[in-house]
This record gives C-alpha cells, structure tokens and sequence, in this order.
C-alpha cells in the first residue's frame, strides 16, 4: 500500500511541475530554486545605442573626413605542403599446404604495400614469430623468411618452409602471424 501512495504523489507532483497552471491554477515555485530580485530599470536619457563615426573611402582630392585608399594590390599565394604517408602493408596472406609423412614443403608468397618505398635498404619486415610450432608439440617445425629488405611495392622472395618429420600429430593447424615493417 505505501507503494502506490508514493507513486501517486510522485505522479500528482510531477504532474504539477510539468503543467503548471493547468492543474493548479497557481504559479508552481520550487524551494531549490529562490527567486533572484529583478535589475533596476535603465535611466530614461540612456542611449539604446553608441553611435559610431562612419568611415567612407574617398578621393585624395576630397576635404572631408574619410578613409582614404592609397593602393590596391591583388595578392596570389601559391601553398605547397608535403604529406608524409607511412609504408604500410596492405595485403593479407594465407598459406594452405598438405603433407604426408616426413616431407619438407617450400610455400613462395607475396607481400604488398601501399606504396613504393622511398628508400633503397632502409624499410624491412618483421614477423611477429619467425619460428613456429605449428602442432604445438614442442619441436618447431614451420619456419618464415623474408628478403632482407624491401625495395619495390611488391615484395616477393618470402617463403615459408614446413618440415612435416616435426608434426606429430595429424589435422588442420592455424596460426596467425602478424607483419610490420621495420626501419633499419
């Protein structure tokens, strides 16, 4: 009972507070907020506004007050900037292979970036694991190279090299392996 009482008088205020006049027909004042008192009105010979002295151009040989123009110029300004785009990697690579007992498999890929490096023997890649045991069985039996640097847009000369003697167990393995490029 003491439930609904209080949602009652928490409608009947709110209501009170949102309508107004409507549901009391008397202003609605909050405690919180007193009433501040009002300014003191404005003397009568006040101006509304403050008149400003207005400039005109006028001719040099003019004699009343003014602005007078003594040149005008067309400036044009020519605005290079140079923007710096970092090398980045913009190709995905995923690599499926079969083996069959102790046979050693060489899996040539691709890497490329999003622009021509600006310099020769200065950017190279970098592998988050160069070497992998991709059954996870303790011998390490996948191993990744790279070319030691990287001098076009496309890289190629990386391969990954499988040893299947290291994989002792049969299925499907996935491993993730995350590039970046290094500066020398």
């Amino acid at each position: 009972m003491g439930f609904i009482y209080k949602l009652i008088l928490l409608l009947l205020l709110s209501s009170a507070i949102c309508l107004g006049d409507d549901v009391t027909h008397r202003p609605v004042t909050l405690p919180a907020f007193p009433n501040l008192p009002q300014l003191p009105p404005f003397p009568d010979d006040m101006p509304t506004y403050t008149p400003v002295e207005e400039l005109k151009p006028t001719l040099e040989n003019e004699t009343d007050r003014g602005r007078v123009l003594e040149k005008i110029d067309t400036l044009m300004l020519k605005v290079e900037t140079n923007v710096y785009v970092p090398l980045e990697i913009i190709s995905d690579v995923e690599i499926e292979a079969t083996l069959v007992d102790d046979q050693e498999v060489t899996v040539p890929f691709n890497i490329e970036t999003n622009k021509e490096p600006d310099k020769k023997d200065y950017y190279r890649l970098k592998f988050s694991e160069n070497e992998i045991d991709i059954d996870r069985d303790g011998v390490i039996d996948t191993y990744l190279y790279t070319t030691k640097y990287i001098n076009s847009k496309i890289s190629d000369g990386n391969f990954v090299n499988i040893k299947g003697g290291g994989i002792s167990t049969e299925g499907t393995f996935y491993k993730k392996v995350y590039l970046t490029i290094e500066v020398e």
